[in-house]
């Protein structure tokens, strides 16, 4: 082989990952089943993928006023500083501040949901995002400054 083997490895998650929406795509003729089948597969990509640190979910962030943002169909956490709040059957309610990242799982991409994906993530910036003294093996760490979105 003269390919580049993490080029390789690479390649070969695309096409699993590929070939799993594809699958989900032609089982399931029934919209949120087919909808349900592909956030998993994305949640299953990053729970695998992820250092453990880090954990995806489905579910609502919630801020320190008890605002909510709208259901997000993969939200990208730091379970580690920051645990769920409340998780009633797999839903969790996560803090603001765990939040990396929150993504909307389509099979199929135009305006309208390219527009609905950004309503929902700008749900989640309109948050209050709080910050608080950390106490870790390297020491105590003083409240991240705030920043506005």
């Amino acid at each position: 082989m003269n390919g580049n083997r993490l080029h390789e490895l690479y390649a070969s998650l695309q096409n699993q990952l590929a070939a799993n929406l594809d699958a989900a795509r032609n089982a399931n003729k029934n919209a949120n089943a087919k909808g349900d089948e592909s956030e998993l597969t994305w949640l299953k990509l990053f729970d695998d993928h992820l250092p453990h640190r880090y954990r995806s979910a489905k579910g609502i962030v919630i801020d320190s006023n008890g605002d909510e943002s709208h259901a997000i169909d993969i939200i990208v956490y730091d379970r580690h500083y920051t645990p769920i709040i409340y998780n009633q059957q797999g839903y969790p309610y996560i803090p603001a501040e765990s939040v990396y990242a929150v993504l909307e799982s389509k099979q199929e991409l135009d305006k309208e949901l390219i527009e609905y994906a950004g309503k929902k993530a700008e749900s989640v910036r309109k948050l209050k995002w709080t910050s608080g003294k950390i106490t870790a093996i390297t020491g105590n760490h003083g409240p991240r400054a705030s920043v506005d979105s």
